[in-house]
């Protein structure tokens, strides 16, 4: 303060933080390799051999993209899941089992909905 009045500083900072949210993949923890919500819906209907559309009718779903995006890809990158038909992904016959890894992740987890 000089001669009763207020003295105005100004401070000059050479450094910012951003904080930004996770996105929904890392929060959801696949990132990490852990089973999402959605891939666990998934693995607990997969009782015999899938089509996709069989699938998306017993998760009631009715979006392609969706499923294959938030139910399918993830249980298939983590190995749970596998194509009857390997040489062809796209084939209009092809179905979706589980691996052993995935029936042994249904049996350890069996008791939670």
């Amino acid at each position: 303060m000089k001669d009763g009045r207020l003295e105005q500083t100004f401070e000059y900072i050479e450094t910012f933080e951003i904080r930004l949210p996770l996105a929904k993949e890392q929060a959801t923890g696949e990132v990490t390799g852990e089973v999402t919500g959605e891939a666990q819906k998934f693995l607990k209907i997969l009782h015999t051999p899938m089509s996709r559309s069989e699938a998306q009718i017993a998760l009631n779903l009715k979006g392609q993209a969706n499923f294959r995006d938030r139910y399918l890809k993830s249980a298939l990158d983590l190995e749970f899941v596998e194509m009857t038909i390997l040489d062809k992904p796209k084939s209009r016959k092809q179905k979706y089992r589980l691996t052993d890894k995935g029936k042994e992740w249904v049996e350890q987890n069996q008791a939670e909905k």
